[in-house]
């Protein structure tokens, strides 16, 4: 990924990791490129979309399964296994209602690993790499 951080995904309420090598698309041009042209989003990893209350699957390669946030990072819907649409296809938007803020892409089966449902707290934490000395 062609991002300066990474950062690490938790699940606050179940105490478990969703994420532990991720990344924030903050800016306009990030988060229109999302995943499109990855071939894989590996176990672990995951992109957060900030702002962000829909995606589309236009183009994609892989599935996903989809968290979507509010502003506090309250867990206000999940979508599994979303399927890639073609690129022929008419654009199917998928929206995570009218409190979604932002919307966590993971690898399939994380939301059911995680038990990550409606309600649960997200946090986040910046990856920070220790320097040997």
């Amino acid at each position: 990924m062609d991002y300066d951080k990474t950062f690490h995904f938790v699940n606050k309420t179940k105490n478990n990791t969703i994420a532990a090598q991720g990344w924030i698309a903050f800016n306009a041009l990030q988060r229109m490129r999302g995943l499109l042209g990855y071939e894989n989003l590996d176990k672990g990893q995951g992109l957060l979309l900030k702002p962000g209350s829909s995606i589309h699957m236009q183009g994609m390669k892989f599935p996903l399964d989809i968290i979507f946030v509010d502003k506090s990072m309250n867990v206000v819907k999940v979508v599994e296994d979303l399927k890639p649409e073609p690129r022929w296809k008419l654009w199917k938007m998928i929206f995570g209602g009218w409190k979604a803020h932002a919307c966590l892409e993971l690898p399939v089966g994380t939301i059911q690993e995680t038990q990550t449902e409606v309600g649960d707290i997200i946090h986040f934490y910046e990856n920070i790499e220790k320097l040997s000395g």
